[in-house]
């Protein structure tokens, strides 16, 4: 009834004698910690992407593992299909939520090579065109169950999320973002950031992001900290109103508004800033204005999760896509995007401070 499709791996032991997946301790964990928001096994459609037992109950890795998914695929298809047609019965938008990346690979079609693999995927909606539906993605039970327990409340949000996607539909948010404009437009954009603060000076704030040839693509909570001899600033991105933001390169031609905006009173926000932004921004140029580090706010308010700005962004702007795989492909867009969601993220995570 919820319009989802669950899609796990492989039958185990349990569920190779009951001929029904996820009835052993990985579907009892699943299903337990899922009841406590709220949600249980009979709202959902649950299949396999192998619809038997591997040897050794072990699949992703092995050598014959794309041998069988792909000898599976029919199987997987009819249930996405079957999925779809029970969704349309029911109203609902046909969502799949994914447990474990082969799952997740299997239904969007990547490989472990894909940009996407290398980032935080989980708890983003994705688009599946094959499939006409949206994906979520969340671990696999099995892979909390080994000491990863404090991962929980994501899959209990991934869940919840997909729950959500069925029952009221999704569409993008729209976002504008400016990419290396000239500098007379970029100049009107520091005027209007600055009628805003003067408007509201206390919940205006200036979201801020920079790029380095060490930083670029790399996870904000694993990068070097203030000690590195990376101090090339490649470019800089700049947010104060959610979905919108401007990213310009770090050069002499829009030097003066860089210097502008940075030395501006209002409160600054970055994602990590303080241990490495803010030590790179100043060995050229101050930075006045209240600093808050997102990352650090996120830290206090979930000690236990990881930090990087892709892992948090689904939590607080949930209408928007993934965008962390595209460091090297859109450079400009993934900066601006990296602005406008740290903003984003700081706003939802103050309101829960």
């Amino acid at each position: 009834t919820y319009g989802v499709l669950m899609v796990a791996e492989a039958l185990g032991a349990n569920e190779e004698e009951a001929g029904v997946a996820l009835v052993g301790k990985a579907g009892h964990y699943l299903f337990s910690h899922l009841a406590r928001v709220d949600l249980n096994r009979e709202g959902f459609l649950i299949f396999n992407v192998v619809a038997c037992r591997p040897p050794d109950n072990k699949l992703a890795g092995m050598p014959w593992a794309e041998e069988v998914i792909q000898k599976c695929s029919p199987n997987l298809d009819n249930a996405i299909s079957m999925g779809r047609e029970k969704a349309k019965e029911y109203g609902k938008t046909f969502t799949i939520l994914t447990l474990g990346r082969t799952a997740f690979m299997r239904v969007m079609g990547l490989d472990a090579k894909h940009p996407i693999m290398k980032e935080d995927y989980l708890c983003y909606p994705h688009w599946n065109e094959k499939y006409g539906a949206w994906v979520v993605a969340a671990d696999h039970p099995s892979y909390l169950m080994r000491g990863n327990h404090h991962l929980v409340p994501v899959l209990q949000y991934a869940a919840k999320r997909a729950v959500e996607i069925a029952a009221e539909g999704l569409t993008f948010d729209k976002t504008l973002y400016l990419l290396d404009p000239v500098p007379g437009i970029f100049q009107k954009w520091v005027d209007d950031y600055k009628a805003a603060f003067r408007q509201n000076p206390l919940e205006t704030f200036l979201s801020y992001d920079i790029e380095t040839p060490m930083k670029q693509g790399a996870d904000e909570e694993q990068i070097s900290k203030e000690d590195d001899n990376d101090y090339t600033i490649l470019r800089c991105s700049f947010a104060y109103r959610e979905g919108e933001a401007v990213s310009v390169s770090w050069n002499a031609s829009y030097r003066p508004l860089l210097e502008d905006l940075l030395a501006h009173p209002g409160g600054k926000i970055g994602w990590n800033s303080s241990t490495y932004d803010d030590p790179r921004i100043t060995a050229q140029m101050p930075i006045h204005g209240d600093r808050l580090d997102g990352m650090l706010a996120w830290h206090v308010l979930n000690s236990a999760l990881p930090k990087g700005l892709g892992f948090v962004t689904p939590f607080y702007a949930k209408r928007s896509p993934m965008w962390k795989h595209l460091s090297s492909r859109e450079p400009a867009y993934y900066n601006a995007a990296d602005a406008d969601m740290a903003l984003s993220n700081w706003l939802g995570i103050r309101r829960g401070l």
